[in-house]
């Protein structure tokens, strides 16, 4: 455009008038940059706090009281399947169906095994929820 405008071919007013359409065009991109870019921020947090959850998820599960241990359950476990020990006939999860996006999560980074997700690590003597008190 510029070199139309240099050539002779547009006017100064037509060239004025494109380059305020260009500015205010500018500046409504530079905004709607800035919402994705804090949008983007936000789900970053939500994802590096997910993941740190899913990789610390057995230190924390033991370390919560009881409320937050059922409400780790209810977030994490869509089902879990448990089976009575043989030996004791206390109950241990033989495997669990987990939420979005821990399911997710867990298939690419092969973290259900490795990262507190196995059985031995879910259930104590006392069963996979723990009791309720206010009953």
């Amino acid at each position: 455009m510029l070199e139309t405008y240099y050539d002779n071919l547009i006017n100064k007013d037509l060239f004025r008038d494109e380059q305020e359409v260009l500015a205010k065009r500018l500046v409504d991109i530079e905004a709607r940059l800035a919402v994705a870019e804090e949008e983007f921020e936000i789900v970053k947090k939500h994802l590096e706090d997910t993941l740190e959850l899913i990789g610390n998820c057995h230190k924390a599960y033991k370390s919560a009281p009881d409320s937050v241990r059922r409400s780790f359950n209810q977030a994490f476990f869509e089902k879990v399947y448990v089976s009575p020990n043989k030996t004791d006939g206390t109950k241990v999860v033989i495997s669990a169906d987990l939420h979005e996006p821990f399911l997710t999560l867990t298939k690419s980074h092969d973290l259900f095994q490795d990262r507190g997700f196995s059985h031995g690590h879910l259930v104590g003597a006392v069963g996979f929820e723990p009791t309720t008190n206010w009953l």
